[in-house]
Order: C-alpha cells, then structure tokens, then sequence
C-alpha cells in the first residue's frame, strides 16, 4: 500500500504531530496549549 500526499500531510497537519514538533522547542506547557488552539481555529476547520 503506497502512502498517498494527503495523507503525509494529514500526518504532519495532526495536533499530536504539531504538540510533539513543538516540544523540542518550547516548553511543554506552552506547546499544549499552541497545540490546542491550533486544533481549534485550523485543524477542525480545514477538516482534514
């Protein structure tokens, strides 16, 4: 089974994705809560 495009970006686009990318920037605290609002305002809405 080949892995399509959209489902990498599906993959990178995923909150988790974003929370654990963001976590080897920030603190954890601070990554939850950017990871929370970015599911909110984008992810829900682009409806992936």
């Amino acid at each position: 089974m080949k892995i399509s495009v959209k489902d990498r970006i599906r993959h990178y686009l995923n909150p988790v994705h974003v929370y654990c990318s963001l976590t080897s920037l920030v603190k954890k605290g601070k990554a939850l809560k950017t990871a929370k609002l970015y599911e909110r305002f984008f992810f829900n809405t682009l409806l992936l």
